[in-house]
């Protein structure tokens, strides 16, 4: 499943139907989509769905770049629409034992 970027500003209402608790509700959630949570990060993304003529504040995806829009209003042309999602960032590390000798014999 491939995810894309956010392109248009997130509601209170859409965070909050995808579950991102009101404390952090924050402009940068609005805007980015990115939420923190202790050491967890998580992001609201899009990911496709079917092809649609989309209406007024339906998710579509655009750009040669593909994001996710707002439809500002009824689009009469065909884009492949977008469903939000959240997602979690997991980092790992990996420590791996090197030997190496540190003069030449």
């Amino acid at each position: 499943m491939k995810f894309y970027p956010i392109g248009d500003d997130l509601t209170g209402a859409e965070l909050k139907k995808l579950g991102v608790p009101p404390e952090s509700d924050s402009p940068a959630a609005r805007f980015h989509g990115s939420v923190r949570r202790g050491a967890r990060r998580y992001q609201v993304m899009a990911v496709r769905t079917i092809k649609l003529k989309p209406l007024k504040g339906e998710w579509y995806l655009s750009g040669a770049l593909p994001r996710a829009y707002r439809a500002p209003n009824d689009l009469g042309v065909l884009h492949v629409g977008a469903k939000l999602v959240l997602t979690e960032t997991i980092t790992t590390s990996v420590t791996k034992e090197i030997k190496f000798k540190l003069f030449a014999d």
